[in-house]
């Protein structure tokens, strides 16, 4: 049985079960001041970690690509949705979550040498979500959640019909056995939730990364310079409001048997 998940603020060096997060920014070569757009990305990743507190913080890893550690898929979830947001709509981000055991090989380097199926249910996860977007009927997915057999405690297939990896495992609709979400059932949410953001003008996009932050609507509406009426027009005729009540539901604490 895998150990305990460590909390944020407590050094670990072995295995647990946990959910990983990696992402790359889409088409990056193309910026045109690509230091720029590296101190964007850390500054978004370090906004993202004060709103959702991480295993492992956010941190950029190699080129373009970052990664992290949560606790339970429905923080992961967040997290990709507001690194995008963060981002949006000068450069978008494509991410893969995995949920599954993370290892910790080397905690002294930084970000601590980590392996495990949740990692490679994370790296399955964000090629999915790239083959995908190549799909007219998903074309806006940006995201992808999979499992790996530490995450299930089995072997099985490809979860929801999703992209293939060693160790990646399948999963029922509703709720496992353990509390958590289904596989299929985030993953029904990523493709509406990714779709629906993909249409976002620019002020829409800047209020649902306000509603998302839990900023009021009188404040997101000073931001803007409009009127507090106007915020919640936006909010009620772009659905922004299911987008982050969807969120919530996922985050919800599974209440004991």
């Amino acid at each position: 049985m895998a150990a305990a998940v460590p909390t944020p603020s407590a050094p670990f060096t072995g295995a647990y079960d946990a959910v990983a997060l990696l992402g790359d920014l889409v088409a990056s070569r193309a910026a045109p001041d690509r230091g720029d757009l590296h101190q964007r990305l850390t500054a978004a990743l370090s906004w993202v970690d004060d709103l959702v507190p991480p295993l492992d913080p956010l941190v950029v890893t190699v080129a373009d690509e970052f990664q992290g550690v949560y606790a339970t898929a429905g923080d992961a979830v967040l997290a990709s949705l507001l690194v995008r947001l963060a981002l949006l709509p000068a450069q978008d981000v494509r991410c893969g979550i995995g949920r599954g055991e993370v290892r910790v090989i080397d905690a002294s380097r930084t970000p601590a040498l980590q392996d495990g199926s949740a990692w490679w249910a994370a790296r399955a996860a964000i090629e999915e979500a790239e083959r995908r977007a190549g799909s007219p009927a998903t074309r806006g997915c940006r995201t992808w959640y999979l499992e790996g057999e530490r995450g299930r405690g089995a072997a099985g297939a490809e979860a929801g019909g999703g992209g293939g990896g060693a160790g990646v495992s399948g999963a029922e609709a509703g709720q496992q056995p353990d509390g958590w979400p289904s596989a299929s059932a985030i993953q029904a949410l990523l493709v509406l939730r990714d779709e629906l953001v993909s249409h976002l003008d620019d002020r829409p996009l800047r209020v649902l990364r306000g509603v998302m932050s839990d900023l009021t609507q009188t404040m997101v509406a000073e931001q803007e310079g409009i009127t507090q009426s106007a915020v919640s027009q936006l909010i009620s005729r772009g659905g922004l409001a299911a987008v982050k009540e969807a969120h919530a539901i996922l985050r919800r604490p599974v209440p004991s048997a």
